[in-house]
């Protein structure tokens, strides 16, 4: 598989693999060499039981040559931390969703002394995060400076504590930032004008419920 670019797993909802056939090294039967793979894009959509512990299931994904990464599953904050700190060449990242009721494969990295605090991902122009818990924990540990696209849904009790200073963002540089929640209207008021006139501004009034 050397010569792969691009890698998306796709498993439509009516399929059942069947929970107890499926261990943590499901994926690793996918042989990618690091040293000569090409693999720049991964995605993953599918049912989030399909893939227990998903993190040490693709731990030979060559992360540090990454471009794009789109996860569609339950995804623990922990695991999405150590999946964004092993990357280097980053572009576009996308994950739905982040709860608190995953169990993560990594412990928590803000209880350790050796962690790189504002690691700047400098490619990083695309970010699109859909989230039940405070994202303020990852966004202030990664500089996103040069980020140009930025979509946030944030399920209710997140929305009501949000504010544009939890995230290490250059808000006047985005071109394009869309907010979807019950976010409060001093709140939306806030993001508005922390980012530039000419940027495009959207908001999507709805009570996401995301139930673990």
């Amino acid at each position: 598989m050397s010569h792969l670019e691009k890698l998306d797993v796709f498993l439509p909802k009516d399929v059942n693999l069947g929970r107890p056939r499926i261990s943590p090294s499901y994926l690793r039967r996918i042989e990618i060499d690091s040293r000569k793979s090409k693999l720049t894009r991964f995605g993953w959509r599918g049912q989030p039981d399909n893939l227990p512990l998903p993190w040490r299931s693709l731990s030979k994904l060559p992360f540090r040559q990454l471009t794009s990464i789109e996860l569609h599953c339950d995804i623990g904050i922990n695991d999405c931390f150590h999946i964004l700190d092993a990357t280097i060449a980053i572009q576009e990242f996308e994950v739905h969703w982040i709860k608190d009721c995953v169990a993560s494969t990594w412990p928590s990295p803000w209880t350790s002394s050796d962690i790189d605090i504002y690691k700047q991902l400098r490619d990083l122009h695309r970010l699109k995060v859909s989230s039940a818990v405070s994202v303020g924990p990852i966004f202030r540990t990664f500089d996103i400076k040069n980020l140009k696209r930025f979509s946030l849904t944030l399920a209710r009790e997140v929305a009501l504590d949000i504010h544009p200073e939890q995230f290490l963002i250059d808000w006047k540089d985005l071109n394009y930032i869309h907010l979807r929640g019950a976010f409060l209207q001093p709140t939306i008021d806030e993001f508005r004008r922390s980012c530039s006139i000419g940027a495009e501004f959207t908001f999507e009034d709805v009570d996401v419920s995301s139930v673990c």
